[in-house]
């Protein structure tokens, strides 16, 4: 009962006016500072930016990373984070889009090493998780998978963070939506990596009242809309630069406790 009744709150707030189009993006999509905490620092890219050197970014996940539902190639979240990347992160950076629609965790894993690690990237967004939780009866299994990856990723190096679930209708009516949130939380704790709360993030901007679920999620239920992946870039990069500024990363380089 309770996923009928947030499936048709969705509706109900779907059908309402857009509130405060007017509004700056940064206002509209302001994100709580417990939200920006990745929880890890992001010690590679600090290193690089210090130096004045380029971030390599490798954005490697599903159809929210490719794109689907945004208007253009250029409204997805990795173009979006590429063009705030040197106003809210800071320097410069290459951002490599390798979300393929359609493909769950164990099908990212067997692509991690052309399409990231042999790139030699500072920093993997993995956005994953959503299609594991549609296809299946039971996430446990993903557990090991999403080890296997990130271990695959740190062993060389390179900084991670892992992206949860979209919060939208089609996801919060699966009763497995839960059980991979709390896996993506606590792998990414065991496994001292970042993790952006995606679902909590878009959850606030709606509780809100700056947005409605039609300004974030497209038609079909599931996919991100122009607005939805603007928001997720903007609040990513604030994250992105906390973890590379804030107090975390100053006691990860002086190796402080």
């Amino acid at each position: 009962m309770r996923h009928v009744a947030v499936i048709a709150a969705f509706s109900l707030l779907a059908a309402l006016p857009a509130a405060g189009a007017d509004l700056p993006l940064q206002t509209r999509c302001k994100t709580p500072s417990k939200l920006l905490d990745l929880g890890h620092p992001l010690p590679r890219v600090a290193a690089r930016l210090a130096r004045g050197e380029t971030v390599t970014v490798v954005a490697i996940g599903s159809s929210s990373t490719g794109g689907a539902g945004a208007s253009t190639e250029n409204h997805s979240y990795p173009s979006q984070l590429r063009t705030l990347w040197p106003q809210l992160v800071g320097g410069s950076v290459v951002i490599h889009n390798h979300g393929i629609n359609g493909q769950d965790i164990i099908e990212m894993n067997a692509r991690l090493r052309a399409d990231a690690i042999d790139i030699r990237p500072d920093l993997v967004l993995w956005q994953l998780g959503t299609n594991a939780v549609l296809r299946s009866q039971g996430v446990e299994v993903y557990r090991a998978h999403i080890r296997q990856g990130v271990a695959a990723l740190k062993a060389v190096g390179i900084d991670v963070v892992l992206i949860d679930l979209q919060y939208a209708p089609k996801v919060l009516q699966d009763p497995d939506y839960p059980a991979m949130q709390n896996i993506l939380a606590e792998v990414a704790a065991e496994q001292g990596t970042g993790l952006y709360r995606r679902f909590a993030a878009m959850r606030h901007w709606l509780r809100s009242g700056n947005l409605q679920p039609g300004d974030l999620v497209s038609p079909d239920g599931l996919h991100m809309n122009d607005l939805g992946y603007a928001c997720w870039a903007h609040s990513l990069a604030l994250a992105l630069h906390r973890a590379v500024t804030g107090p975390e990363q100053k006691s990860a380089v002086s190796g402080k406790n």
